[in-house]
């Protein structure tokens, strides 16, 4: 009401020429609509929030920072326990399969494959 001067659709407050002046807007608002029909737009960030709700926000804002790339090996472990103690410390922890899998959402979101390696008692993921 302070910023406005009255309140919204209220008989009391909104005279004759108010409500016409609401209803030639809103008429107005109504060809436009049958004359060019719904009008999308181009989403932003959609598969990043997507990516985010998918996952974890420690993760995503984790995982941002890495400057992973596609087709390089990195060791599972490393990674899993610099993400541990950064975002959860002593006191909380995920498990490697949670991770593996925010891992899997993350190349996903990228358009890249993921996959899994062992070898001499490692474990790696390549994008």
């Amino acid at each position: 009401e302070n910023t406005h001067g009255c309140i919204f659709f209220s008989n009391s407050d909104w005279d004759s020429n108010e409500w016409d002046m609401f209803f030639s807007i809103m008429m107005i608002c109504a060809g436009d609509y049958l004359k060019e029909g719904l009008i999308s737009f181009e989403g932003v960030n959609i598969e990043l929030n997507r990516f985010r709700q998918a996952t974890d926000e420690d993760f995503a804002a984790w995982v941002m920072n890495q400057n992973f790339e596609a087709t390089k090996k990195y060791d599972t472990k490393k990674y899993f326990e610099d993400f541990l103690k950064i975002y959860y410390g002593e006191t909380h922890q995920i498990g490697q399969r949670k991770f593996s899998g925010y891992l899997k959402c993350f190349a996903s979101f990228k358009g890249w494959r993921f996959d899994i390696k062992q070898g001499n008692g490692l474990s790696y993921f390549i994008f």
